[in-house]
């Protein structure tokens, strides 16, 4: 960790280390089967270090032979391909691979991601959409336990709307001049034109009695 800070220090770039604990986690979260042993993987298959515990405890608590694997380290490109969601590895890149390499051997995406919420239009399991214990006891790809929550539109404005400003066509027919007062505010439009006109004709008198002498 210090060495890759080092070269950020240098730049002054001050970064948190989690960043980099995320990316290195990416990065080492496989391994590599090499004798499958008892179990349904075969050689060379890349395997979540975790699943691949799990099911050699559940091997060897019933007598059989557990998978051996070696550590392998993933680039980053080939880290975000190898994620347990299709989905969010398709919209990466080499998306026809990826979604063939999907159908083909029937894959579930368990959407527990933020990104393969987003494609699909769900509620994102984070915040309002994030319940205790919904990813908890859950194995790849399995659904999750946990309830969806469907969002609701809130309208802020609801309570102030006052029936004054709801009007319908019927009743706009059933107004007339005298209601809205229109004659007033043609009178009043009327004087202003005439003032207007007798402020030009006054200018225009005072124009001709100037006199200008050669």
């Amino acid at each position: 960790m210090e060495e890759i800070q080092k070269v950020y220090r240098t730049q002054g770039q001050n970064i948190n280390d989690k960043h980099f604990e995320v990316i290195i986690h990416k990065m080492l979260g496989k391994v590599q089967v090499i004798r499958p042993g008892d179990s349904e993987y075969l050689p060379q298959d890349l395997v979540n270090r975790l699943e691949i515990r799990r099911v050699n405890e559940e091997l060897v608590a019933q007598g059989k032979r557990p998978a051996r694997y070696i550590e392998v380290l993933l680039g980053i490109t080939k880290a975000a391909l190898e994620t347990d969601s299709f989905l969010s590895a398709s919209s990466f890149q080499h998306t026809i691979k990826v979604l063939s390499a999907a159908a083909v051997a029937s894959r579930t995406d368990p959407l527990y991601g933020l990104k393969e919420n987003i494609m699909i239009g769900k509620l994102i399991p984070a915040g309002t959409g994030f319940e205790p214990g919904q990813f908890s006891d859950e194995t790849p790809g399995e659904q999750p336990s946990g309830k969806m929550l469907e969002g609701r539109v809130l309208d802020l404005f609801e309570d102030e709307i006052d029936e004054d400003y709801l009007i319908d066509d019927e009743d706009l027919d059933d107004i007339d001049d005298e209601d809205l007062d229109l004659e007033d505010f043609d009178d009043e439009e009327e004087d202003e034109d005439e003032d207007d006109d007798e402020i030009l004709i006054d200018e225009f008198d005072d124009d001709d009695d100037i006199e200008i002498d050669d």
